[in-house]
């Protein structure tokens, strides 16, 4: 029976968010999208290798992201200046999906820290 209750629960599959919002932080749902994975995106779902456009929003990272092709030569930093780096590494020189920030503004994310 309760197999059956669980059945009919069509839950969405959890994904990394990128919220934008100031609030939360943004790292999580940055780096699977930079590593091709699907992610929510203002409360829509990106499959792999859709194109993701962050525009005016203020990003929260509590660190900044430091992206590796294969032979781990840095081909992109993503909020320089915010704590430690991630490493993320992709599979060529270029990500698998084109993520633009455009207009945004990128700060520490400390949980309390709002724009």
């Amino acid at each position: 029976m309760a197999d059956d209750v669980i059945d009919r629960l069509k839950l969405p599959d959890f994904h990394p968010v990128i919220f934008a919002n100031g609030e939360d932080d943004d790292l999580p749902g940055i780096v699977a999208a930079l590593e091709n994975k699907p992610v929510y995106f203002l409360e829509e779902p990106y499959e792999p290798g859709a194109p993701i456009i962050v525009e005016f929003k203020h990003v929260a990272l509590s660190n900044y992201i430091a992206v590796e092709n294969k032979s781990r030569k840095v081909v992109a930093l993503i909020g320089i200046g915010v704590g430690a780096p991630r490493i993320v590494r992709i599979k060529g020189d270029r990500p698998e999906r084109e993520i633009q920030f455009m207009y945004c503004t990128f700060f520490p994310f400390d949980g309390r820290t709002k724009p």
